[in-house]
């Protein structure tokens, strides 16, 4: 399969006004502007140090060699290790003069302190209501902290009770990410 999954979400053809995404990366950068998007961003994590370097280094227009300076100033460890990308993971990805253009071109940020495993669910439904939304998880419901500090069985009641939540409470939703049981799904 060559699709990508902007690919599989812009086959979609849905305008969203929201779009939730977790704060490390770029991804939520991408979606916005891959995906011809104008409304709000909301970067979140529960570690409110990553909210902060998101906050700054997006407000900043920072490149990765100013991010790695920056870093070394930093209360904590950054991970410059990229991961283990797929090349078919690789494939979403753009060169980074790209990705600070897609910074530049956000409209609306908000950063937020969220722990989806015990998420404020008065607060996600007052931001949701009536909203077309993209909610990308990432891999956080398969992430192996999680499964270290959490039940198969409380991850799966996190996981179930936001995207039930986005379901009644949205306008339409696609939601992106590992499910409890690790697999990649764009529902």
């Amino acid at each position: 399969n060559e699709f990508t999954f902007i690919d599989r979400i812009k086959a979609l053809d849905m305008k969203f006004d929201l779009i939730y995404t977790p704060a490390a990366g770029y991804i939520g950068e991408m979606f916005a502007n891959e995906l011809d998007f104008d409304g709000k961003v909301v970067f979140y994590d529960y570690f409110k140090a990553n909210v902060d370097v998101k906050r700054i280094t997006t407000d900043m227009n920072m490149t990765m060699k100013d991010i790695y300076y920056y870093s070394r100033y930093a209360s904590h460890t950054f991970d410059f290790s990229g991961g283990n990308m797929s090349p078919e993971k690789a494939k979403d990805y753009k060169d980074e003069e790209t990705l600070l253009e897609y910074q530049r071109n956000l409209t609306e940020v908000e950063y937020r302190i969220l722990n989806l495993m015990s998420i404020d669910v008065e607060e996600l439904i007052k931001d949701v209501k009536g909203k077309t939304v993209l909610f990308n998880t990432s891999n956080v419901f398969g992430y192996h902290m999680v499964h270290a500090a959490f039940t198969l069985e409380q991850i799966e009641i996190a996981y179930n009770t936001i995207r039930k939540l986005l379901i009644e409470h949205t306008k339409a939703v696609v939601f992106r990410g590992t499910n409890p049981v690790k697999k990649m799904v764009i529902e």
